[in-house]
């Protein structure tokens, strides 16, 4: 597995859990991070979640830009442990090219698009992001590509609720956002 600048890249397993945030509350928990000397990096993520008839029920293709940097990704089915949602991923660096249009021909037909600004922190050996994705709301997500870290006394120590853990992805609010338009 490599690091690209989305992230990592390879076969791995992504374990998350989701926080919804009041827009004073992330600038706060950024403000907590900053002065515990996290390293922080600022990215912009423009996806586009492709379905086709013939994946698996709850599988996602996802083609995503960062700056000038794409990466394709495939998310096999979500399982949830406690807070936690797991998934096996597949992820590659890619680079110009008709990709969407591609897919496309292959069957795979593009269902959503969202924008997210994201804040990444590193904190206590995972990784936390401060996530605001317009129309959608705010969002501190903390990720780990293992089944051991605690990451219950990561949020604990983040101060987040168990009462603000939002169970749905991202491509499925972005989905329902787009319904109530």
């Amino acid at each position: 597995v490599t690091k690209g600048p989305g992230g990592r890249f390879g076969r791995l397993i992504e374990r998350e859990r989701k926080y919804r945030l009041s827009e004073a509350d992330a600038r706060a928990l950024e403000a907590k991070l900053r002065a515990d000397g996290t390293t922080e990096r600022r990215e912009v993520q423009e996806s586009i979640i492709f379905r086709a008839d013939h994946l698996k029920k709850d599988t996602i293709v996802r083609l995503r830009t960062i700056g000038d940097e794409r990466e394709l990704t495939f998310k096999g089915p979500k399982k949830v442990k406690g807070m936690d949602k797991v998934r096996e991923e597949l992820n590659v660096e890619i680079g110009e090219g008709p990709m969407a249009e591609i897919l496309e021909e292959l069957g795979f037909r593009p269902v959503i698009r969202y924008r997210k600004e994201s804040r990444i922190f590193e904190f206590e050996g995972v990784l936390v992001s401060i996530d605001r994705l317009g129309g959608i709301g705010t969002f501190c997500e903390i990720e780990v590509s293992d089944l051991e870290h605690d990451l219950d006394a990561v949020a604990k120590d983040l101060g987040m609720e168990e009462s603000s853990c939002e169970e749905r992805g991202y491509p499925e609010m972005a989905s329902e956002e787009h319904v109530r338009r």
